[in-house]
């Protein structure tokens, strides 16, 4: 699905990661979610997408995402 793996020990996300799991659960009941994860380079964003969708795959959903590659005032 992604090209990261799991983290193997996670540092207390546990408020970020309830809020991803939150739109999953949506989605599941039908609902729309929609989220929006950003931060400094590093701390974990890609990680913590891919464990809050852990588990989707079985769902047979086709999961998207973007990434940004050069900062906003670059892109001019």
């Amino acid at each position: 699905m992604w090209p990261i793996d799991r983290p193997p020990k996670w540092v207390d996300r546990s408020q970020e990661l309830a809020a991803l799991r939150a739109g999953v659960q949506a989605l599941r009941h039908g609902e729309g979610a929609a989220v929006w994860v950003e931060g400094e380079p590093g701390i974990g964003k890609s990680s913590l997408v891919v464990e809050a969708l852990a588990g989707v795959s079985e769902l047979g959903w086709d999961i998207g995402g973007g990434w940004q590659t050069s900062s906003p005032s670059s892109c001019r």
